[in-house]
């Protein structure tokens, strides 16, 4: 049996269910090696280009699903990656992987968060050779978190917020931050500073997300301990910038100031919360909470499909350091957002060009350099006014 009919088997195996890829194919691939056994080694590590192209030709054969499922993108974002890392020169081709074959490993490790020797025996390579590919491609992903995350200038403005007839009230808003716990390796020594309130190890990892759902500022490694408020601190003290005019929505674990605008306190703010009883909110207080909790969700999705997507997120392995388990958050994130925005063909029509220059001027004048409690006051009075406009406006047709 040849190596790629040890592929096939691999392929079709991992076509059945991707959860139970890893498992699968290495019993599979041990199986095989053990009947071979005069030629073990040959199955282990079996080198050279020539079976570096036919991994990259067999899992590029396949169909759309089966990547997707096995390497956590598409085709087309794949070849679209491999070029930019090929054309940065970070990550070179070999006499034993090509690129593709690097990043298949890579990207199949990082979204299965599978170990790196279960790795090794699906790809039939060295496990050193598995740990030499992702300190390359971490490296690279840590560089491509530079180009694809970026915090907004001082024009811009979101489109989600100033064209919607329903939202524009949150003239000025162009985004929501939020903290999420990923489980952590730590060293025994500094463990008490990263027991977090749920009863685990963990970093701390803050993020704004825009309301196109992409990241937009990241920052990973903080102590799991601390709260919302300091995490925010931390941030700020880092690289965290507002522009004049603008702000973030954040829930009520954060403090409303330096640009982040919380719900009101002591009022119904869930969707749930009103959906329960079917119950209108009765203040303008209680609408702006209803509007803030359907608008700071955007956050909370990007985490969650970012955790569903790169699932070594989710595993905290001794196998990395912590310096390398912070550098998978900025390396994940980096892909999410590469895979989000696609080849970027997509671009504004110059009437929305027009509205939204406009609505840049008039969220520099409607926020300015308002305090973000008066910001709330504000968007609350007029969440509320629109409402009333539209409920008379209804009425009279």
């Amino acid at each position: 049996m040849d190596n790629h009919d040890i592929l096939a088997i691999v392929a079709a195996t991992a076509a059945a269910a991707a959860t139970t890829v890893s498992a699968a194919a290495i019993t599979v691939i041990d199986d095989i090696s053990t009947s071979n056994s005069n030629n073990s080694r040959r199955y282990t590590y079996p080198g050279g280009i020539a079976y570096a192209t036919r991994v990259v030709e067999y899992f590029l054969g396949g169909s759309e699903e089966q990547f997707a499922a096995l390497f956590r993108m598409g085709k087309a974002d794949f070849h679209r990656l491999a070029k930019w890392l090929r054309d940065g020169e970070w990550v070179k081709d070999t006499i034993y992987q090509s690129v593709e074959q690097q990043l298949l490993v890579f990207l199949y490790l990082v979204g299965q968060g599978e170990t790196q020797r279960n790795t090794a025996h699906l790809f039939q390579i060295a496990q050193s050779t598995v740990g030499t590919i992702v300190h390359n491609l971490l490296t690279a992903m840590v560089a491509l978190h530079s180009e694809v995350i970026t915090q907004p200038d001082q024009q811009y403005v979101s489109p989600t917020i100033e064209l919607s007839p329903r939202d524009h009230c949150f003239t000025g808003c162009i985004g929501a931050v939020d903290g999420t716990l990923l489980k952590a390796h730590i060293p025994l020594k500094n463990q008490k500073r990263f027991f977090c309130r749920k009863g685990y190890i963990s970093q701390n990892v803050l993020a704004a997300v825009n309301f196109d759902g992409l990241f937009v500022y990241v920052m990973a490694g903080a102590e799991g301990s601390i709260n919302d408020a300091s995490l925010m601190k931390q941030a700020i003290s880092r690289s965290f910038k507002v522009p004049t005019g603008r702000y973030y929505l954040g829930d009520a674990g954060f403090a409303c100031s330096n640009g982040i605008v919380t719900p009101y306190p002591g009022e119904r703010y869930h969707l749930r919360e009103f959906a329960q009883g079917s119950v209108a909110p009765a203040t303008r207080k209680e609408l702006y909470n209803i509007y803030h909790s359907r608008l700071r969700v955007v956050v909370e999705k990007a985490f969650g499909k970012l955790k569903r997507t790169w699932k070594i997120l989710r595993a905290a392995t001794p196998e990395y350091s912590f310096r390398e388990q912070i550098r998978f958050v900025y390396a994940t994130t980096a892909l999410y957002n590469f895979v989000q925005k696609g080849d970027g063909s997509g671009e504004s029509e110059v009437d929305e060009e027009q509205l939204l220059a406009r609505a840049s001027g008039r969220a520099d004048i409607t926020v300015g350099n308002k305090l973000p409690i008066e910001i709330r006051h504000n968007t609350a009075i007029a969440v509320w006014e629109n409402r009333a406009a539209y409920l008379a406006a209804r009425d009279n047709n």
